[in-house]
């Protein structure tokens, strides 16, 4: 069963919900045959009075390994999980890993002419990262240029989940669990992670996303159309930096115990740390929009370019008669989860980790240093 056109919402409606959600959008939202709501405390698109992921269960799991002893019938399930809980907002537990999860997934929509294999791959990997994932899947699971694999061998990722819904509904008395749902509620739930995973299986050069209103702003434009950011950095650098300095602040940087109303953008650590704090200049009232707007593009900066260790010096070399702004975008670097061990493993190996500026980086990066000479 496949649903009319007439009903089907759009994707890209679907994700401008959760970005409004983000920025505070609180009232009911329709598309189709789907409105998306607040229920104990997430936000979720549904059909009827059924959230599109409330089908997926620990009872299903058990009952899918009860049904088969292949284990892909179970991953594929989980991975069409992760798939359907990208268009669901709350704060808690974690909006910065709920907010990373989209980023990744927004791009890859994204076509990019250059490297294009190497980001999507590291995208897809973050991507299961960030919802959590286990480590065995964030393994078995891998986005290239072919398209998915699982385990080492291309798929048809589309074909396997029809299968697996396939088996949902033609064996329906293998799962119990499913009893009150309806085909129709699952068929939708199917067909809209069939959908999202078509949009990142065939990006687009001319993806646009939320529009965010008459009058736009640069950074608003970006947000809208990710393709201007890699315009503005490869012909407008000056213009790029100053946008970068000018909302700099708006990204919160703070400590896991120092959060109390929600508003950090990335965490740099456990304990808090004043000096890590101090380097920035807190703007007197925040604005959730701005904010979501700067974070999506200093993300952007983080993930496609201070991952290489050439454009981390061209930002130090930028400010150079700027320290405090050096500070604060390594203090961001440095906290981000994007900037991993692979990332820092760049940077020492490169040489250009002697350009940094002193910081809690420092000793982490002199530590690393020492444990490759050593080898």
């Amino acid at each position: 069963m496949s649903l009319s056109s007439n009903n089907w919402p759009d994707i890209n409606t679907l994700l401008s919900f959760r970005d409004l959600r983000a920025i505070g959008h609180e009232e009911p939202m329709e598309a189709g045959l789907l409105v998306n709501k607040k229920q104990k405390g997430i936000f979720s698109c549904y059909y009827e009075d059924t959230a599109i992921d409330d089908f997926i269960s620990a009872e299903l799991y058990d009952e899918l390994a009860g049904f088969s002893h292949d284990q892909a019938y179970s991953d594929y399930l989980f991975l069409t999980e992760i798939v359907l809980n990208t268009l669901s907002y709350s704060k808690k537990p974690s909006a910065i890993n709920r907010r990373l999860k989209l980023f990744c997934f927004k791009n890859m929509m994204l076509h990019l002419p250059n490297e294009q294999e190497l980001y999507r791959t590291d995208l897809f990997r973050f991507f299961l990262f960030f919802h959590p994932c286990k480590e065995d899947l964030l393994r078995s699971f891998v986005l290239n240029s072919k398209g998915f694999a699982y385990k080492g061998e291309q798929i048809d990722l589309h074909q396997q989940i029809k299968i697996l819904f396939e088996a949902i509904f033609n064996k329906k008395s293998h799962f119990p669990s499913l009893s009150r749902f309806t085909e129709q509620s699952l068929s939708l739930s199917r067909d809209i992670v069939l959908s999202l995973l078509q949009s990142i299986l065939y990006p687009s050069p001319c993806i646009s996303f939320l529009d965010m209103g008459k009058n736009k702003d640069l950074l608003a434009r970006i947000f809208t159309t990710p393709a201007l950011f890699f315009d503005l950095y490869q012909h407008d650098q000056k213009k790029f930096f100053r946008l970068l300095e000018e909302n700099i602040d708006q990204y919160i940087v703070k400590s896991w115990d120092n959060d109390a109303k929600l508003q950090a953008s990335v965490y740099y650590g456990a304990t808090k740390n004043d000096a890590i704090e101090s380097y920035f200049d807190r703007p007197s009232r925040l604005f959730p929009k701005k904010k979501y707007l700067v974070e999506f593009f200093i993300d952007l900066y983080v993930f496609y370019m201070l991952r290489q260790p050439a454009e981390l010096e061209g930002l130090i070399t930028f400010f150079a008669g700027k320290p405090r702004v050096q500070l604060k975008m390594i203090a961001i670097l440095f906290s981000h989860p994007f900037y991993n061990g692979e990332a820092k493993l760049q940077l020492v190996q490169s040489g250009r980790d002697t350009l940094l500026p002193h910081g809690f980086w420092t000793e982490r990066l002199k530590k690393m240093k020492d444990n490759v000479t050593k080898s």
